[in-house]
């Protein structure tokens, strides 16, 4: 699997779009961990291709040896190595980078006792964390986390063509084209007729119709000010492009009541694309020649679309891994007519990059910037390229980021969402992330 492993990464290297001009903004994670951590560019790639090591690396420990893997976590703040306990520390495969430590208990056997606290806690939510080899119980939504030995996502798809066509390219404010991408602003008008922003998550559809839809964070479409039914549009002030319908099938599409107090409860809804908007977001043709597609899966990233193929489950999120969310909170200065979020003054809509200090089954917790209007953005995976959750609670800050911040935000797992939503249906619509098309000979229409 290890000799498979770094093939897969030797494509990777060989496909790798060239390096970016002095024009375009640098790559987001790199800069995260530079500003963060005080490291310099180099030591920023080796990181983050040492995260993409990880995925593949944790399968397979943790496919041969249940009995005795432990976990594994990302020490950033120690020289960035890869840390893994095993209770036989001879068993962990000698790589750069990765450092192997001997584990009292495997993770399975944690697992089994945490299991065992939670029935006489209450059915308090626990996990457990490997850098400590302890179990984590949770009653009051605090943000401890943990890692499980559940099997992680497959290493990013190579992709033979990287270019993202120029034309292609806008904001999360502004963005009067096709493919329809995760992190673009959405304006719903509430009750009193003001207008609220929040950001869309990710495109679903259903495996039987094939229909589409759009999920984003709950409290943007139903809450006390917010009862009644209409349609989301992009840029309220201004095209007012329609984007999603509110309604349909109502009820079993929607639910509310997570919060940072309440890390448990579900903050998602999932609306229809407006027909009016169907062939404006999504439609493409055949071109007669060899062109690249709009990826049909996408977020706002450095200033282009990435491409998003699949999901990481929350319980397989590394603890420690750089992550990026994107997101359309704004607040406008005097003399721009937008719509204020609330996100204060000096917040910079886009693509933010974070440290995952907590994943379980319910939520995954960052430490990273996010602001009023970011809520049901997309938070991803920038190496595998895999959908994680949507934003759904956390600290309350205004204005622009600071940074060495320690604010926490909450996000939803889009693996969660999925498996709620289907049973509440019944299975009715199977939803689905829409996947990447396997042609390769398609070009966007005007």
């Amino acid at each position: 699997m290890l000799s498979g492993l770094l093939a897969t990464l030797a494509l990777m290297v060989l496909f790798r779009a060239g390096p970016a001009t002095a024009a375009e903004p640098a790559d987001p994670a790199i800069s995260y961990l530079m500003s963060e951590y005080a490291v310099s560019q180099a030591e920023a790639e080796r990181r983050l291709k040492l995260q993409a090591d990880a995925y593949g690396l944790h399968e397979q420990l943790a496919g041969q040896h249940p009995g005795q893997y432990l976990g594994m976590w990302l020490d950033q703040a120690n020289g960035g190595v890869l840390r893994i306990g095993m209770t036989d520390p001879g068993l962990v495969p000698k790589l750069p980078g990765v450092v192997a430590y001997r584990a009292k208990h495997s993770m399975r056997e944690l697992r089994a006792t945490a299991q065992k606290v939670s029935a006489v806690a209450g059915n308090a939510a626990t996990w457990v964390d490997p850098a400590t080899e302890s179990i984590v119980v949770n009653r009051a939504g605090s943000t401890l986390v943990g890692l499980t030995a559940a099997r992680a996502s497959a290493l990013v798809p190579v992709r033979v063509n990287e270019r993202i066509p120029d034309e292609l390219k806008c904001s999360t404010l502004y963005c009067g084209q096709a493919p329809l991408m995760g992190g673009l602003r959405l304006d719903i008008q509430r009750d009193d007729l003001s207008v609220g922003g929040c950001s869309l998550g990710y495109q679903l559809q259903s495996a039987i119709t094939k229909d589409r839809f759009v999920l984003v964070a709950g409290h943007c479409t139903r809450s006390g000010t917010h009862t009644h039914v209409d349609n989301a549009v992009h840029q309220w002030f201004g095209p007012k492009l329609p984007v999603a319908v509110e309604g349909g099938a109502t009820d079993l599409l929607a639910e509310i009541g997570k919060n940072m107090a309440n890390p448990g409860g579900y903050d998602y809804a999932i609306l229809p694309i407006d027909p009016d908007g169907q062939d404006f977001w999504i439609k493409t043709v055949w071109a007669d020649v060899v062109g690249s597609r709009p990826p049909s899966q996408s977020v706002y990233y450095n200033g282009k679309l990435l491409p998003i193929s699949g999901f990481t489950a929350a319980s397989s999120a590394l603890v420690g891994s750089t992550v990026c969310a994107s997101g359309s909170g704004y607040t406008p200065p005097s003399g721009v007519s937008y719509v204020d979020s609330g996100a204060g003054l000096g917040y910079e809509p886009g693509t933010h990059c974070g440290t995952v200090t907590s994943s379980d089954e319910s939520h995954i917790t960052v430490r990273i910037c996010s602001r009023k209007g970011d809520s049901g953005g997309p938070l991803y995976d920038p190496v595998t390229r895999k959908a994680l959750g949507i934003l759904s609670s956390g600290h309350s800050r205004t204005g622009a980021c600071v940074p060495g911040d320690t604010e926490l935000n909450m996000y939803e797992p889009v693996s969660r969402l999925l498996a709620r939503v289907n049973e509440r249906t019944g299975n009715q619509y199977q939803f689905e992330l829409v996947p990447q098309p396997e042609e390769r000979i398609f070009r966007h229409l005007p």
